[in-house]
C-alpha cells in the first residue's frame, strides 16, 4: 500500500482517508500555493477520483501518533488552515475516504 504525503495532484488512481473538510477550487489553489508554509505541517489536499466530484484539505489518519485522538488531529487543523487564512470549523472537519481507479 502506498501512503501519500503532501500535495497530490493528477493520479489516474486515487486512495486516502484523512480527518478533513471538502473545500472548493479557489481555496485549493490558495492552499497549494501556501505550500512553503504548510510543509512543516501534516495538512495535505486530495482529490476525489473524479475531480468534480470533490477537492479536500485534511490530515492523513495513517499519521496519527498513538498518544492522538481524533479530536487533536481535528484541531491542529483547523489551526493550520486558520493561520494560512482559511477559516474552518472544527465541527465541519469529518473522515473522508475514497478508493478506486480511474484510468
Amino acid at each position: 500500500m502506498k501512503i501519500r504525503n503532501g500535495f497530490v495532484s493528477n493520479s489516474s488512481s486515487s486512495s486516502f482517508c484523512i480527518l478533513g473538510v471538502s473545500i472548493d477550487a479557489e481555496t485549493m489553489n490558495k492552499l497549494e500555493g501556501l505550500y512553503k508554509e504548510l510543509k512543516e505541517t501534516r495538512v495535505c489536499t486530495q482529490y476525489s477520483i473524479s475531480h468534480d466530484e470533490g477537492k479536500y484539505a485534511g490530515i492523513d489518519v495513517t499519521s496519527m501518533k498513538d498518544d492522538e485522538t481524533p479530536l487533536m488531529l481535528k484541531q491542529e487543523l483547523v489551526d493550520a488552515l486558520t493561520k494560512v487564512g482559511v477559516t474552518v470549523k472544527l465541527e465541519d472537519v469529518e473522515f473522508i475516504e475514497d478508493e478506486g481507479y480511474d484510468g
